[in-house]
């Protein structure tokens, strides 16, 4: 498949209460998963609320706001949901100082998990994951615009241990068998690369053969592309993008952690470059999402 590069930008929006419009998935058309019969399960961890309505809900639903409003009317929970996205759960108003905030799990593995596989930001329509952490609790925003909760993945004592973590039948969503890779900080090969697999390695390893471009991934998920190698200064790292919803996009959309198979989006960004680790912010490159000013402006991105 030849490598391609495409049109215009779109302006990202970033707001307290994200609000996307909506959008179809840019190639499956339903976001992926069962359109047929109950649909697919998705699972609802509630937290800062009261006993009643902390913990676990789910339910199956063709999409994801189909099956939240399954599960609040299954246990009896009051809410509201706005066409922007806003969500207000009965008796707990959003406020200056406590409000809420919406973590997508962004792994099909519920075996080796972390709160770093949470990811913060898409609005609950746009998840591209059926597992999702939402908290009500107080927030606040750094210089960056970064948004903090104080009950989050983190600090949620069970969260890992029961609901689909300890679920013997989990399924995550299954998507179409095309990826759309972009390829950053390897010079020449640099741009958005598309491409089909039963998985993420065996299209990125199919494509890049077809452009001339060897590629290889270890069983551990360790990527090798051409003559790029990873040492304790350069490697490659894997940003995921999280949305179903490609119209307004930003850079923090685009989430760093799970292996390339174990990605919950067939939006995949890859960079080679200079990274390092810190306690509090893990892992960072040089080169990333935020810094590549092409990213958003072209591939799935672009407008016609």
């Amino acid at each position: 498949m030849e490598k391609k590069q495409m049109y215009t930008a779109v302006t990202a929006v970033v707001v307290v209460v994200i609000v996307i419009a909506a959008v179809a998935w840019y190639m499956t058309g339903d976001k992926g998963g069962d359109d047929t019969g109950e649909g697919d399960t998705y699972y609802f961890y509630l937290d800062g609320f009261n006993d009643e309505i902390n913990g676990w809900h789910s339910a199956n639903g063709k999409t994801i706001t189909e099956a939240f409003d399954a599960a609040m009317v299954a246990d009896e929970i009051e809410y509201d949901l706005s066409t922007s996205g806003a969500l207000t759960i009965a008796d707990f108003p959003g406020t200056n100082e406590i409000s809420y905030g919406i973590y997508a799990y962004g792994s099909t593995d519920v075996v080796n998990t972390w709160p770093g596989l949470f990811c913060y930001g898409p609005a609950l329509g746009d998840i591209t994951s059926n597992i999702v952490y939402i908290t009500y609790s107080e927030w606040s925003m750094d210089a960056a615009g970064n948004i903090t909760y104080t009950k989050n993945p983190a600090n949620c004592e069970g969260l890992f241990t029961t609901g689909p973590f300890a679920a013997d039948d989990y399924k995550p969503l299954v998507y179409d068998d095309t990826y759309q890779f972009y390829l950053d900080g390897m010079g020449d090969l640099n741009g958005w690369y598309t491409g089909t697999g039963n998985t993420a390695s065996e299209a990125l390893i199919s494509v890049l053969q077809e452009n001339g471009v060897e590629c290889s991934i270890s069983s551990t998920g360790a990527i090798q592309i051409a003559d790029f190698v990873s040492d304790n200064t350069h490697g490659f790292g894997i940003f995921e993008f999280m949305s179903s919803n490609t119209v307004g996009a930003w850079s923090s959309l685009f989430f760093y952690g799970p292996a390339i198979d174990d990605v919950v989006s067939n939006i995949i960004y890859i960079t080679y470059s200079e990274w390092s680790y810190d306690e509090v912010l893990g892992m960072t490159y040089s080169v990333d999402p935020s810094t590549c000013e092409d990213l958003l402006k072209t591939g799935p991105f672009a407008t016609a």
